[in-house]
């Protein structure tokens, strides 16, 4: 690609900003979904399954971000490896951006979002994310897809989730009736590596707002958030966007489309928070 609007953000509201952004007539990708029938209408984790390049391009993205071994020069050889779109916008959720080095690269524009009220962010997040309710074979696709994206290369964990951990989650599904992804989290991303019960919501929720209140762009030096600790990186709140200005920094074409798209988002946050 000759030009990248590249949005990050530690919760899942990145691909929503890309969404609407993605509306612009300057914006040639689809990478972004919407789909009103989801828990998560822009869930692009799985993305467009009909485009196997598309869904390549940005699983070789996260990849590289998450492999502290690889380096950000590779995100751009990567980046301007894919010709198949002029101007392209993604919005990520993954990756640890534990990368000491800038990212710099000719028609990069790097977009942080998040939202200035945590509690707002914290319970947006448990209730549309985290709350989703998994059956036994969804449990298992969910741990696949883990180990697919987290750690590509490391069979011995693959091993571990698929055999102990899986079963384990079987039990609990059968002592509570339901187990929820918040209960998967806490295994793949918490600091108890472990599943936990249900009696435990309330230890796991104060984890979640912590790590909220870590990836607040006033906290970004206190823990090295490199994505965001340089001047090159714009950023916004997500509950409080003007498309036109923003378009006019992007450079790009302003298309009323986007108010509507980001009207539904704020509704859909009054509807689950």
């Amino acid at each position: 690609m000759k030009n990248l609007i590249y949005i990050y953000n530690n919760q899942f509201i990145a691909s929503i900003l890309a969404w609407i952004l993605q509306q612009s007539n300057t914006i040639d990708s689809n990478f972004c979904l919407y789909d009103s029938t989801n828990a998560d209408p822009w869930d692009n984790h799985h993305p467009n399954v009909s485009d196997k390049s598309n869904g390549d391009f940005l699983h070789d993205l996260i990849c590289i971000q998450e492999d502290e071994k690889r380096n950000v020069d590779e995100l751009t050889a990567h980046v301007k490896s894919f010709t198949k779109y002029n101007f392209g916008v993604v919005g990520n959720a993954y990756g640890q951006w534990e990368h000491k080095t800038e990212w710099i690269c000719d028609g990069l524009t790097k977009i942080y979002t998040y939202m200035e009220d945590a509690d707002l962010m914290t319970d947006l997040w448990l209730n549309v994310y985290f709350k989703r309710e998994f059956n036994a074979s969804q449990i298992r696709e969910s741990m696949w897809f883990h180990c697919n994206d987290h750690h590509f290369k490391d069979t011995e964990y693959k091993d571990e989730m698929l055999t102990r951990h899986l079963n384990r989650a079987d039990e609990l599904l059968k002592e509570q009736g339901v187990l929820y992804f918040w209960q998967l989290q806490a295994l793949y991303h918490g600091s108890w590596k472990e599943l936990l019960p249900l009696d435990r919501y309330n230890e796991y929720r104060n984890e979640v707002h912590n790590q909220v209140l870590m990836h607040q762009p006033s906290n970004a030096e206190l823990y090295n958030n490199h994505f965001i600790n340089h001047n090159t990186c714009i950023i916004v709140d997500m509950m409080n966007i003007n498309f036109e200005e923003l378009c006019d920094t992007l450079n790009i074409e302003f298309n009323p489309k986007m108010q509507s798209e980001y009207e539904i988002f704020k509704l859909f946050v009054e509807d689950n928070t």
